[in-house]
């Protein structure tokens, strides 16, 4: 699968996971990201943290810790692979890219 083709399905899972939090939340987020972070849409799986990091000042410890689970659901959805103890958004999405 090509890099850009991934990048949008990863896009694609956090904007799923967002919506899963109600509203358009999702496109409020990433309307945030850009803004007070720089990072767009698709941007996301080549910064996964950026993400993170945003995210976490975003939400706080405890709303991050919520967004990133139900993230990481969806990714292993989306990629099917076996849940993996304590993998950060960031290492899943590496993986994810090995796929």
């Amino acid at each position: 699968m090509k890099t850009c083709q991934i990048n949008k399905k990863i896009a694609d899972c956090v904007s799923t996971a967002l919506k899963k939090l109600g509203g358009n939340i999702d496109e409020t987020i990433f309307y945030y990201l850009n803004k007070d972070f720089g990072l767009e849409r698709l941007e996301i799986a080549d910064k996964p943290e950026v993400f993170e990091r945003a995210i976490l000042s975003i939400f706080g410890e405890q709303g991050c810790k919520v967004i990133m689970k139900l993230v990481l659901e969806e990714l292993r959805k989306t990629f099917t692979f076996k849940k993996v103890p304590n993998l950060t958004f960031r290492e899943t999405v590496e993986m994810v890219k090995k796929l």
